[in-house]
């Protein structure tokens, strides 16, 4: 009886795990208000396993049923996870009264290229933010895994200042609800990294 329990629920959880989505669309993180009045803001999407076209540029990490065997998550927009870290650094400066202005970005792009683009626009500062990890992980628990820098640009793409931040996150779980703990768990965890960002001397003088 007790095996056919655990095989009933590994089956439940495999279930719950396959083709799910996280929604990005409605995070905004509190940033410090800046001094920059027009900001252009990108996100340059440099994760190996998009690069290599591996996963969809929608891929934002994995569920994994009772066995462990992973199924890819996506963005719930079905956006690419670089359009949706550039409305959320959008939306940020937006509560703070900034005009920002996202700028759409192919991993298949270099950082000369996006520079262009956001110096196109003629705002006073660009930000310019690259992915070179980002995938969350549920199992039982939920881990987010990060490597990314954001870069601070003036109006004619000289670099004022860049911060990295590097991390491996335990987000906590749950045993009967792992993916809807993720789904609750992820966003505060988002802005927490954003706001790092910002609140980093490098960012903050550049933005001044």
């Amino acid at each position: 009886m007790r095996i056919l329990i655990i095989s009933i629920m590994s089956l439940s959880l495999s279930a719950c795990a396959f083709g799910h989505s996280f929604r990005y669309n409605n995070i905004t993180a509190n940033v410090p208000k800046t001094e920059a009045t027009t900001i252009a803001v990108a996100t340059l999407d440099k994760r190996p396993y998009i690069v290599d076209q591996d996963s969809d540029p929608s891929y934002a990490g994995m569920t994994r049923g009772g066995y462990g065997n992973p199924f890819s998550a996506y963005t719930q927009s079905g956006k690419p996870l670089a359009d949706e870290m550039t409305g959320i650094l959008v939306r940020s400066l937006e509560e703070n009264g900034v005009k920002a202005t996202s700028i759409t970005t192919n991993f298949q792009e270099n950082a000369t290229q996006v520079t262009a683009k956001l110096v196109a626009t003629g705002a006073e500062r660009a930000l310019l933010l690259t992915l070179l990890n980002w995938q969350s992980d549920t199992m039982n628990n939920t881990s987010l895994e990060y490597d990314i820098t954001l870069e601070v640009l003036d109006a004619n793409g000289a670099s004022l200042g860049r911060k990295t931040l590097k991390g491996n996150d335990d987000l906590g779980g749950s045993f009967m609800n792992p993916v809807g703990h993720a789904s609750t768990a992820l966003p505060p965890a988002v802005k927490k990294i954003i706001r790092n960002l910002f609140d980093s001397p490098e960012i903050r003088k550049a933005l001044q």
